[in-house]
């Protein structure tokens, strides 16, 4: 939740995050200004860190995925653009630049990588379709979505299944609704997968 929040701000506040964390080879893409390729439609801004971990004897190569949300004029033509792709195309772009960045990491292979993916609003759909798409790239028990206001996105085959993304875990604040749409409707059945965590914002402490 906290590097969500954080890339919403900058992309240099949400890499000053990823080092704080221990991550490093950390790049950033799409945003409106600070970064050389900048946003664009079906291309929010994305932040990756990188960094080894050890686990039950066992070396890891650890790669942080963030996403950011709607911030700007391109991102809302994302959004609407959303009732007709749920937000695939925005996926597919940034699950391109995610297996770039990963074939840059030496000795990064599917079965020793775990992937941690986190975004909020537009970023967390995308965050989504990122995670389902990785699983050509990386066993799917190492791939770990965690998401905050997502709406509905594109779903196919076995993907509107939800039990086989166990790791998958998406927040919403039930009085949100952002968290509706895109409409669930023929022909395009838009949906979540995973596990949803919902609360009433209004009712917390």
């Amino acid at each position: 939740l906290f590097l969500s929040a954080k890339v919403e701000v900058s992309s240099r506040v949400g890499e000053a995050v990823l080092r704080q964390l221990g991550f490093n080879n950390i790049e950033s893409h799409h945003y409106l200004l600070s970064t050389p390729t900048k946003n664009g439609v079906s291309n929010p801004g994305r932040t990756f860190g990188y960094k080894k971990i050890e686990k039950d004897g066992k070396k890891y190569h650890v790669i942080c995925a963030v996403f950011k949300g709607t911030t700007t004029v391109r991102d809302y033509i994302t959004d609407r653009k959303a009732k007709y792709d749920g937000f695939y195309d925005a996926g597919k772009n940034c699950v391109n630049s995610l297996k770039k960045y990963m074939e840059g990491i030496r000795g990064a292979v599917k079965d020793n990588t775990i992937l941690f993916i986190t975004g909020h609003s537009l970023g967390a759909a995308t965050a989504n379709v990122v995670g389902r798409l990785s699983r050509e790239y990386v066993n799917d028990k190492n791939i770990f979505v965690y998401t905050y206001a997502s709406p509905h996105y594109e779903t196919e085959g076995e993907w509107k299944d939800g039990k086989t993304y166990s790791n998958f875990h998406c927040f919403i604040n039930v009085d949100d609704g952002i968290t509706t749409v895109p409409a669930t409707k023929a022909p395009r059945y838009f949906a979540k997968i995973g596990e949803e965590h919902l609360f009433n914002y209004n009712e917390l402490e």
